[in-house]
């Protein structure tokens, strides 16, 4: 109580702690990272690693050199640019907790891309993947980049929404929240499906075309909060 010792004038009442709803692994590891400088519990990318299986086949560890292009993914470690006779090229260094892989990012799709390739944020990249004659490993060679959003919107087939008679809508009905909640993600590519339970009915809906969204990650986060994540599902196959 006191840094002295000096007990006898301490203030031995209890402290004030503020109630707050526990961190998710994103933040605590995020969290972690900037008290330490690296993840202690765990690495990132597993948050999104499952998500991404349907369409990234491999870890970066079991990567192998092919003459078509692949899919890899992983959260960006660090970026650096150099000059080069084609122009500025980034180089982006892909962490997926089993491996790290640089990967070259040239000119044209630097710049168009440059705004989300942040440092431990997740990066879905597809391009060749060669072996390296200098320095014995893999050398990988952008074609195409996407941030997660970007990812969603290009490879998911469907959001897809479990709803029953008891979710909670702030007093309106489900119906009049689901609005609020997806209307300023409207006119993506995502279809929406709604699975909706009540009592001992269960209907499958598909949202109209109109109410096509974008996938980003904070519509993901609030549908969440108001359904529990077991209840949002973005489907890829």
């Amino acid at each position: 109580m006191s840094l002295f010792g000096e007990a006898e004038s301490a203030d031995h009442r209890r402290p004030a702690y503020v109630d707050a709803p526990p961190w998710s692994e994103r933040q605590r590891l995020t969290e972690e990272k900037a008290a330490l400088g690296f993840y202690l519990s765990g690495h990132p990318f597993s948050a999104y690693r499952r998500e991404f299986a349907p369409f990234v086949r491999s870890a970066l560890v079991d990567v192998q050199p092919r003459n078509d292009p692949q899919l890899l993914a992983g959260m960006v470690a660090s970026t650096r640019t150099a000059m080069t006779r084609r122009g500025k090229m980034a180089i982006v260094l892909l962490d997926d907790g089993t491996a790290q892989i640089e990967v070259s990012v040239y000119n044209e799709l630097w710049e168009t891309s440059r705004d989300f390739i942040k440092e431990d944020r997740p990066l879905v990249v597809q391009g060749k993947v060669a072996q390296d004659a200098f320095t014995g490993g893999l050398r990988v060679v952008a074609d195409k980049l996407y941030d997660l959003t970007g990812a969603r919107g290009r490879f998911a087939r469907a959001l897809k929404l479990s709803l029953n008679g008891d979710a909670s809508a702030g007093g309106g009905t489900a119906a009049r929240k689901l609005r609020e909640l997806l209307g300023p993600y409207r006119n993506g590519t995502c279809p929406v499906k709604v699975r909706y339970y009540n009592g001992g009915v269960v209907a499958d809906l598909q949202l109209g075309e109109d109410w096509r969204v974008t996938p980003d990650d904070a519509l993901i986060d609030a549908l969440s909060d108001w359904l529990k994540p077991e209840n949002v599902e973005v489907v890829y196959a």
